[in-house]
């Protein structure tokens, strides 16, 4: 979606329905992300006009804490490496080397908790999406960029177990990095000019890509009710009707298992509901 299409469909909902109203908490300018969310969660959600807010610029944690006291219907969490230490904000003259990296492991897990407690809190109420760090991190690290280093595995450690625990808690979806993955390269994802100027980190089309991912956890669509399948040449391989029940083949030892890892998913999206 473009930006000029995120307002034409703003444009187009009516004042007079009941408003739904969205909280989006980031440390960065929101800008595109705030129109494009507005425009994906209203495309699904026709029978209200949805109404994004936004935090204060750098105070993450305060937003977060804020909704339940804005009446907010929904909660929208852009987590970026600069939440987890402000040095690796491009627009700060912050110091990058050794310092930093000895830093980190004695600073993140705090600062994970405090963004731990305050979406806890939150979603008691709240309908709550997070989205983790997206962004590549910047090069503050020893190693060269085809090595990893054992700081960035370190706070890679670190936020998947802090996405683990907000979903023990219930309340909150966490976008899936691996659905974020398919769809966006990382080279793909950090407009550095547009952070260096306006303090927006995103590319346009990373942007949308986030703000989808928030609207299908915040507005999902209806769950589908069931799955019309075919069955000769897919379900099994042959024509049962020509050849008998006996002679259909599937088995995984064969060149037929494909048909025998339809019959798998197909049990499991049973099993699912």
């Amino acid at each position: 979606m473009t930006i000029t299409q995120a307002l034409e469909i703003l444009r187009a909902t009516p004042e007079n329905k009941e408003q739904f109203k969205l909280l989006l908490a980031c440390s960065f300018t929101p800008l595109h992300l705030q129109t494009l969310l507005a425009a994906h969660v209203q495309r699904r959600m026709r029978n209200k006009r949805v109404a994004v807010a936004s935090g204060d610029f750098g105070n993450l944690a305060g937003t977060i804490e804020r909704a339940s006291e804005q009446s907010a219907d929904a909660l929208a969490v852009a987590i970026e490496w600069q939440d987890i230490d402000a040095r690796f904000v491009y627009r700060e003259a912050g110091a990058w080397g050794p310092a930093l990296e000895s830093d980190l492991l004695k600073a993140t897990p705090p600062k994970l908790h405090q963004l731990e407690t305050a979406i806890q809190k939150t979603a008691a109420n709240v309908r709550v999406a997070v989205c983790l760090p997206t962004l590549p991190l910047p090069p503050a690290f020893h190693t060269p960029a085809w090595q990893v280093s054992e700081s960035e595995l370190f706070l890679q450690e670190q936020i998947f177990a802090f996405g683990r625990r907000l979903i023990e808690h219930g309340n909150v979806s966490i976008v899936n990095p691996s659905w974020i993955s398919e769809a966006a390269v990382p080279g793909s994802r950090l407009d550095l000019k547009s952070d260096l100027l306006v303090g927006f980190p995103y590319t346009i089309a990373h942007a949308d890509l986030l703000a989808d991912g928030f609207a299908r956890i915040l507005a999902p669509s209806p769950v589908l009710k069931g799955i019309i399948t075919d069955l000769d040449n897919t379900f099994w391989s042959g024509l049962v009707g020509e050849i008998g029940a006996a002679a259909v083949r599937w088995e995984a030892a064969s060149r037929y298992q494909l048909h025998g890892l339809y019959q798998k998913l197909l049990s499991a999206l049973a099993d699912e509901g």
